[in-house]
């Protein structure tokens, strides 16, 4: 049965590769390549099986300029490790490559495939078993037409479920190169594309459209359109305002200012209610965060020192829930533009022993700032 197959295989290898060389080559700086090689095998230790040298014969036909479809044809001689029984073997495969981009003179590539190996000893019937095959290898250019290659590859028999692997080392040559079109005389260089080579051009970076002479410069008055002191030909920022200042290229000079919003809620002794007297307050926040989109605030809690410090921190923090809350559900500021966080008794801005200082102290407070930009006048 194993025989049968491996025969049926070895007849589809062949169609395959007849197949792939009577096809169209595909955008390759060559067409095929034979190679010579010598490599050795390292068997399965389940082979009992002494490890080989063998020679090699390759034939690649370039799909593309990644891809090559190559059949390869291995004859080798192994001694059993036991009873003295000498093997001719014999390993034939199709392969696909697959070539990276090379990198000077060397080329790496994977390379897989599918194919058979016969055992023939000198005293009994041949074994044939299907085997697949994967490894990485390099070529290197030594010429237009040959490569020096070499690979790694392990072997796995789909019959005897053994683990083979082996090196080869070859020479390449390669058919059908695509001779390289002569280089041709670099055109004489108009880097401002004004007609005037730049070797006798005496005004270099000449605007695209502006009229040149033979010396390759403009041959107008340079015009200023919005008369900020920049020849519209350098000027980026055209039509711009009489009383802006403006720089080299002709766009006005902007300044950036901090503007800024403070907040300050007040709070009854142990509690975190917002008194509706500090609505107006936090509305100015919430309209100063509708102006400048990209701010966001955060609520700061605090209380006097009375009562357990423990205590002191929950009720800070729900101080400023509560003024976050107002904005969030009062004011529409998004939440994710709010937060709140509470301090305790850790923060005073007054002495803990008056009411009022007391009363300073039991507070929400929040500062707000942002940068604007403004134009700079002459």
């Amino acid at each position: 049965m194993t025989t049968t197959c491996t025969r049926n295989l070895r007849g589809a290898l062949c169609l395959a590769l007849a197949t792939a060389l009577s096809g169209p080559t595909l955008a390759a700086d060559h067409q095929a390549e034979l190679q010579l090689g010598i490599g050795r095998y390292f068997f399965d230790s389940d082979r009992d099986l002494d490890d080989a040298n063998h020679i090699n014969l390759g034939l690649g036909y370039v799909l593309n300029r990644d891809w090559m479809l190559e059949g390869r044809l291995v004859d080798f001689d192994a001694d059993a490790e036991r009873g003295g029984i000498d093997f001719d073997g014999r390993h034939y495969h199709l392969d696909a490559l697959y070539h990276f981009s090379p990198t000077g003179k060397w080329r790496p590539f994977i390379i897989g495939g599918l194919g058979a190996v016969e055992f023939d000893p000198d005293n009994g019937s041949a074994i044939e078993e299907t085997l697949l095959n994967l490894g990485v290898g390099v070529k290197y250019a030594l010429s237009e037409r040959w490569q020096l290659r070499g690979d790694a590859r392990l072997y796995n028999s789909l019959d005897e479920e053994t683990l083979d692997y082996g090196l080869n080392l070859g020479l390449s040559y390669l058919f059908g190169v695509k001779p390289r079109a002569p280089a041709r005389p670099p055109a004489p260089a108009d880097a401002d594309g004004d007609g005037v080579y730049d070797s006798v051009d005496a005004c270099p970076g000449t605007a695209p459209g502006v009229r040149v002479d033979g010396r390759g410069c403009e041959v107008v008055r340079p015009v200023d359109s919005d008369g900020d002191g920049v020849y519209d030909r350098r000027d980026r920022c055209p039509d711009t305002a009489p009383r802006l200042k403006v720089d080299g290229s002709g766009c006005p000079i902007t300044l950036t200012d901090t503007v800024s919003i403070d907040l300050r809620v007040n709070f009854d002794t142990n509690s975190s209610v917002v008194k509706p007297e500090f609505y107006a307050e936090i509305k100015q926040v919430a309209d100063f965060m509708a102006q400048y989109a990209n701010t966001v605030v955060t609520i700061e809690g605090h209380t006097d020192n009375r009562g357990a410090a423990s205590y002191n921190q929950a009720l800070s923090q729900r101080r400023a829930e509560a003024v976050a809350r107002v904005l969030t559900e009062q004011f529409a500021v998004g939440a994710e533009r709010v937060r709140a966080l509470g301090y305790g008794e850790a923060q005073p801005i007054a002495d803990n022993d008056t009411a009022a200082g007391q009363l300073a102290n039991r507070r929400v407070v929040a500062k707000i700032s942002a940068e604007v930009e403004t134009q700079q006048l002459r």
